[in-house]
């Protein structure tokens, strides 16, 4: 009878203590999948345009010929060269944009204008790595005009 009482106990025990076990798997499984990349140090998808990567994955899809990947690879390497100089324009518009907007300003304002720069870059590196592939375009939730200010600040 005793021997019945410690099974008993025991099986309650278990059963007391699993869903504490499956509590920490889910929070384990939920740091992996959505908390891991910021982890990792991976910074979202930067400016960069890689042509051998790109001809690499395209070889491999498509199964390109060497004769085929030969006249592709020029165009891939002029396409980065292109998209370079976009991002480059695109910066140096922002930084001309941001310095006329600071010349209208005052002293005061200019000071609460870099505050609020701040706050937008403290924000943007704290959701970092927040947008997956199936969250294209969702995060220009500020209307229009919100993507210029807050996707590229770490071009200012």
């Amino acid at each position: 009878m005793n021997q019945l009482r410690q099974v008993y106990r025991r099986q309650s025990e278990v059963v007391t203590i699993m869903p504490f076990f499956m509590g920490v798997l889910t929070l384990a499984l939920f740091i992996l999948v959505f908390v891991g990349p910021g982890w990792t140090g991976e910074k979202g998808r930067p400016h960069v345009h890689n042509p051998e990567k790109q001809l690499k994955k395209l070889t491999e899809r498509l199964g390109l010929t060497e004769v085929q990947q030969a006249k592709i690879k020029p165009l891939l390497e002029q396409k980065a060269q292109q998209l370079e100089a976009l991002h480059q324009q695109m910066k140096d518009v922002r930084q001309k944009t941001r310095a006329q907007i600071e010349s209208e300003l005052t002293a005061e304002q200019i000071s609460t204008f870099n505050e609020l720069r701040e706050k937008r870059k403290e924000h943007k590196k704290s959701h970092k790595g927040n947008r997956g592939k199936g969250d294209k375009g969702k995060h220009n939730k500020g209307g229009y005009g919100a993507h210029e200010e807050d996707h590229h600040e770490k071009d200012d």
